[in-house]
């Protein structure tokens, strides 16, 4: 064997490893960003239960269980804090309270914040309507963090499945009348 051909020899192993290294470090963060997506999920999901719950319970006036409710709201919220820090915006606002709510709280949390001040009211079944825009601002906030389109464009181009066929109610009713007709029954 001349030089040359260890040298090359050499190269292709280090190919090779640079190769498995590669495959080995992409692995590995699409698994911490899986993990952390499903973290934000399942913390998010259990916040808009909670909200649904009190909006309800708000609606009938049911004060005793509402307690228990705004309770969890609250647990989320503070949880959320090692989701959505505070922002520092360099002003030193906050400075002289605990660093997990010095500066501005993030609008992820504000949204929360004002749903349960808005639930402590008196007269909070006057604000329903605000409380479900609230909620919706919420869900949008984790909907564009968590981009759920790239997210299953990403599933598509790697497993081949597809996650979502583009198509809304009036294209589904637009290819069956009877599915029209179904539809039209649930109303009547």
């Amino acid at each position: 064997m001349y030089f040359r051909d260890y040298i090359s020899l050499g190269a292709l192993a280090v190919s090779i490893i640079a190769f498995i290294i590669s495959i080995i470090t992409s692995t590995k963060k699409y698994e911490l960003s899986n993990d952390y997506r499903q973290e934000l999920l399942s913390w998010h999901n259990k916040t808009v239960e909670i909200l649904i719950v009190l909006k309800l319970q708000t609606q009938d006036g049911n004060n005793h269980d509402k307690i228990a409710a705004m309770a969890k709201l609250s647990a989320l919220i503070e949880q959320g804090r090692f989701y959505f820090p505070n922002v520092d915006k360099g002003d030193g606002f906050g400075s002289d309270k605990p660093s997990a709510y010095a500066g501005y709280r993030d609008i992820a949390l504000e949204f929360l914040v004002y749903s349960y001040y808005t639930i402590q009211r008196e007269n909070a079944h006057k604000y329903i309507r605000h409380l479900e825009q609230l909620q919706r601002l919420f869900t949008s906030h984790i909907f564009n963090i968590l981009e759920p389109r790239k997210h299953n464009s990403q599933i598509n181009k790697h497993t081949r499945v597809s996650m979502d066929d583009g198509m809304g109610l009036e294209d589904f009713l637009s290819k069956d009348v009877d599915n029209l007709d179904y539809f039209i029954s649930l109303y009547d």
